[in-house]
Formats: C-alpha cells, structure tokens, sequence
C-alpha cells in the first residue's frame, strides 16, 4: 500500500526570500497524521535554498507536492490567434466568462431597480456575512457587493487572468477581501522571478513529482466553513500584534478536529514565521487532495490545466 505523504511548499522569488516546506505523513497504526517536518529553505555556506529543497523532496521521496502559486499562463500566453485586441477576444473561455460576468452585473441592476430601498438594506446584510452554505449548495441569486462589483467592472484580462481566477471571485472574493484585505489575481502577487525559479527547479526536482496549485487563504475560509475556527480568528490573523496568538489557536483548533500531531520545534516554525505557517496550510490542503476531499470544479474554470483545487473540511462535523 502506498505511503500517504502530503507536502505544501511556499517558495519566495529569490533564494534569500523566506520559503518553507511542511511535510505530513499518516500513520494507519496510530490513525493519525503526523507533520514529518518544517523545513526552512534557508541558504547558508554548506547548500544554496534550491539544493535544500531538492534534498528534502528526494528524502521524502516525494510524489505530490501543493504551491500557491500559478502553474498554468493566461491563456494569451499559448494563444496563435491573429489577435484582434483584447476586447475582441473570440476564445471559447474568455467570451464565457465575460459573459458570466455580465449576466451577474445586469442581474444586480435588475435587483436594484426592481426596489432600490430594499436593495440597499439587502446589500448591507450580505457585505456582512458569507459562506453561509456549503460551496455546492450556494446560490448565484445574490446581491453584489460594492467590492465585487467593481471588480466585476474591471473585467477580465485573457493576458493577465486566468480562467480559475473568476471561479474563485464568484465563490470566495467578498471573504478573502473583507478578511484578508486584498483579491485573488494569479498573477497579482505573483513576480517574474518566482515563475522563472520554479521552472529551473523543475528540471532538477524528481520526474514523478506531481505539482498541485491552491491557496492558503482558501483553505482558511474552507475551515471557516466548516466552523473549525470563528472570524476571529482569522481577523486577529491579520493584526501585526495578535497573529502568533491567532496562529496557536488556528493550529491547536485544526489540531483537534483533523487528527493531527506535530512536534514542537515545528510548532515553533508555524507560529514565528508567517510563510511557515502558509506552508502548513498548504501541506494540509494536500492532504485533504490526497484523500478525494476536494471540491468539484467546473471544466471552464480551466482547474486541471493547472491542478488546482480548494479543499474540503465539511466532513470533520460527522
């Protein structure tokens, strides 16, 4: 039977960027997942933070491993079309998703229209609660908010944007902006260096190893969902002063629930460094890929072009 060993990895652009690698492995006699190890991708005199990180995929022996960094282009980016300009696009995936988006903007005007006062009252109530439901049981049939809207005004950018990237605004943009204050872009956070330095590692990590694509903010609203954690939580997260508090309890929380166990110098790890802590997340969205617990993503978002995925925690409430 093959070893169950999951693996998150966040990668800076640079070898003097911080990078972590967290690595979990289940344990059937004890039931339990246990993290393997923590490990900072650091350079120092003895190996440069690319030969650290080779090393450790192959001390594992490694055949899966999550980012949460793009791994497929825009789809400019392969595109042999005589361009006629962006807003003139005639790609399948980019004239359904222009489409999608505008039916979700005329739907709004039509909402507001229809009774502007109750409009507004509504409008207010959804600013301030989300992922009321399970993904699969959510509904298109709501108001816009203010930050959604606008950012469905902007449009979509077949040069810059990829198709997961609207999947993920319809389902996560007024969370992952009211909580973490910023938007999903796959390319927005995203430098030149980072893409370049993975492709060279790519030719010298091991053939077999399979890159998976997701994202700690993600997984952190999934856990949410499943009331694992409170908005507190996640609020006190992004506080400079209350974020190693807010990690002890988000790791001790996920701890409890999720069969997990780690060793206190990694504990230390996830609670110090913020990247440590994303690579956590990561290796643990891993897991849950690893044991079919994922959400099924529509074909247009173009999710396995790029192997992405967004874990599922619902189950942990039976």
């Amino acid at each position: 039977m093959a070893q169950k060993i999951s693996a998150g990895l966040i990668l800076g652009g640079s070898r003097k960027e911080d990078s972590f690698l967290t690595v979990m492995k289940y344990f059937a006699k004890n039931r339990r997942w246990f993290v393997l190890g923590c490990h900072p991708l650091k350079e120092d005199q003895s190996q440069s933070s690319d030969e650290k990180l080779i090393h450790w995929v192959r001390h594992y022996g490694l055949t899966s491993l999550t980012v949460d960094f793009p791994l497929s282009p825009p789809l400019c980016h392969d595109c042999e079309l005589d361009c006629p300009g962006e807003k003139k696009c005639p790609v399948d995936q980019v004239v359904r998703i222009r489409s999608m988006m505008d039916q979700l903007l005329n739907e709004d005007i039509s909402l507001q229209d229809d009774n502007p006062k109750k409009y507004e009252q509504k409008r207010q109530q959804d600013d301030l609660s989300y992922l009321q439901a399970p993904l699969e049981k959510a509904t298109d049939e709501h108001l816009l908010s203010r930050f959604f809207k606008r950012r469905l005004k902007k449009g979509f950018l077949p040069y810059w944007n990829r198709p997961i990237d609207f999947w993920i605004w319809r389902n996560y943009f007024d969370p992952v902006y009211q909580i973490f204050k910023t938007s999903y872009d796959s390319f927005g956070s995203t430098s030149l260096m980072l893409v370049k330095r993975f492709d060279y590692l790519k030719r010298h990590l091991p053939k077999k190893l399979k890159f998976y694509e997701s994202h700690w903010t993600l997984c952190l609203l999934e856990i949410l969902r499943a009331d694992l954690l409170n908005r507190k939580h996640l609020k006190n997260l992004m506080d400079i002063d209350q974020a190693p508090l807010a990690r002890i309890d988000i790791i001790k929380a996920i701890e409890e629930k999720c069969e997990l166990f780690y060793y206190e110098k990694d504990f230390e790890f996830f609670i110090r460094n913020p990247k440590a802590f994303e690579s956590f997340l990561l290796a643990l969205a891993d897991r849950y890929r690893l044991q079919d617990r994922v959400y099924d993503l529509p074909s247009w978002s173009g999710a396995d072009q790029c192997s992405f995925f967004v874990p599922k925690f619902l189950a942990e409430l039976k």
